[in-house]
């Protein structure tokens, strides 16, 4: 038996625009995560690389 529970809660995710810039190297722009918080609580250390680059691509497409 399994019990599905769905609640609105807030998830902020706090990143950094790093603009493209040729002539330091950085060939495209891109987004670093800084912190993701779920419902008041900071969960950045929880989460691995992938799941780091799965939140920067979704950033990324809104800012786009």
């Amino acid at each position: 038996m399994s019990i599905i529970l769905r609640v609105p809660v807030t998830l902020e995710i706090e990143y950094e625009h790093i603009p493209a810039e040729p002539h330091h190297g950085i060939q495209h722009a891109d987004i670093e995560i800084k912190r993701v918080e779920v419902g008041g609580i900071d969960v950045t250390k929880g989460l691995e690389s992938y799941d780091i680059e799965e939140i920067a691509t979704a950033v990324w497409e809104e800012v786009e």
